[in-house]
């Protein structure tokens, strides 16, 4: 999972850089969120943690510039500032999580392991629904043709089937 870390205190950056990748995660830092949105919209991340205060961009300018091009991409918010008012608005402008800095790693991998448990949910429910579609059409295209058979039958041309039920019942009965 690529993750984006933006935060303008080059420590926690660092910190957080360290431990992620050690849990596995690739991440990409900046410290100047600018750079970040443009590296961002080249595409390629799955989560975005994000500093709260910043100088000239805020975490919350970069959730809302997410958020206008992706509903979907999971954001943190990290802060130093334990506001229960910020984690409010910040949640109801859409962002996964809230977190005080330094975060709890044990819940901030949890969290990202949640998200990845819900990728994994929707992978499958993505792979089922395919394999479902696929095979109603292969279905439908079956009974297409045998419809299409049926239709072409000269009743005619049948053996008187009323007949042919009652020999078999005859021949069941003895």
């Amino acid at each position: 999972m690529k993750l984006l870390l933006i935060d303008d205190e080059a420590p926690i950056l660092e910190t957080l850089s360290r431990l992620l990748t050690r849990e596995g995660y690739e991440c990409r830092v900046f410290n100047d969120p600018k750079a970040a949105l443009a590296d961002y919209q080249a595409g390629g991340y799955n989560v975005v943690i994000t500093d709260l205060l910043m100088p000239e961009v805020s975490g919350i300018d970069v959730l809302r510039t997410i958020r206008q091009g992706n509903k979907d991409i999971p954001v943190f918010i990290l802060t130093g500032h334990a506001d229960i008012n910020s984690a409010i608005a910040d949640l109801n402008l859409g962002a996964n999580g809230f977190f005080l800095k330094p975060p709890d790693i044990n819940l901030f991998l949890s969290a990202l392991q949640t998200i990845e448990e819900q990728w994994t949910l929707q992978r499958e429910k993505d792979d089922i629904h395919t394999r479902v579609v696929h095979e109603y059409k292969r279905l439908k295209t079956e009974f297409d043709s045998l419809q299409f058979l049926v239709e072409r039958i000269d009743p005619d041309a049948l053996p008187d089937a009323q007949q042919n039920g009652n020999n078999s019942q005859q021949n069941i009965a003895g």
